[in-house]
């Protein structure tokens, strides 16, 4: 595949992910002017807070895999 194929196919792809966070972004704007906004926000708080601490332990679990493999080769 030519590489001016790729990189139409690749801003397309960006250009729609792009398109999908600003219709998110404007449905959160939207929500947290709402009456119920302070909910939904703490809802949105709760979650983020979630996945980050998930993702921390991930990443947390994935360093220690590697230091015990860098050890066990030396």
């Amino acid at each position: 595949m030519p590489a001016i194929l790729r990189a139409l196919i690749a801003s397309f792809f960006i250009l729609e992910i792009t398109g999908a966070l600003a219709l998110g972004l404007s449905t959160i704007v939207l929500l947290g002017l709402h009456a119920h906004g302070i909910v939904f926000w703490s809802v949105e708080a709760l979650s983020a807070a979630g996945a980050t601490y998930v993702t921390s332990l991930f990443y947390l679990r994935a360093l220690a895999y590697e230091r015990s493999v860098i050890s066990a080769e030396i």
